[in-house]
């Protein structure tokens, strides 16, 4: 009897797995990830099909440092790549929040790291770890398809 109840227990463990990898899979966000939609900035000079990648940082920050050669590493793979996302060229812009004040209100900006992008009508916030493979799941879930160009 303990043997059938193990087994039960471990594949209805299997299916929740297999059921959250899925959903993860179909919504491009993975795990340690995820995408908050949000209300552009009244001052948005972003011109139509463009996006501006914003890394929001304070130079004390430990989980910041450890964000900048993963996001480097975004920066050359998206430049060398050429790559647009859902038709979007994207610009990065790193702000020092913690010394321009003013920018980290506008953005709201309440921990650090924070990484957002802008696009003429929308705003998109990523939470979660800062990978590679997270910002392109960002990106592509918030601006479209990855295309190299």
């Amino acid at each position: 009897m303990s043997s059938a109840i193990t087994t039960a227990i471990a594949i209805s463990v299997l299916v929740v797995i297999v059921s959250i990898l899925g959903y993860y899979y179909a919504t491009g966000i993975w795990p340690g990830a995820k995408i908050i939609q949000q209300r552009p900035t009244l001052d948005n000079t972003i011109p139509p099909g463009t996006a501006k990648f914003m890394f929001f940082y304070a130079s004390w920050c430990p989980y910041c440092k450890d964000a900048v050669p993963v996001l480097d590493s975004l920066k050359q793979l998206i430049r060398n790549s050429n790559y647009t996302y859902g038709g979007h060229a994207v610009s990065f812009e790193d702000i020092n929040a913690y010394t321009d004040k003013g920018k980290a209100a506008l953005y709201k900006i309440k921990a650090y790291p924070t990484f957002k992008v802008e696009t003429k009508d929308n705003l998109y916030e990523m939470v979660g770890k800062p990978t590679v493979s997270n910002f392109r799941a960002f990106l592509v879930s918030a601006l479209g398809p990855e295309k190299s160009g």
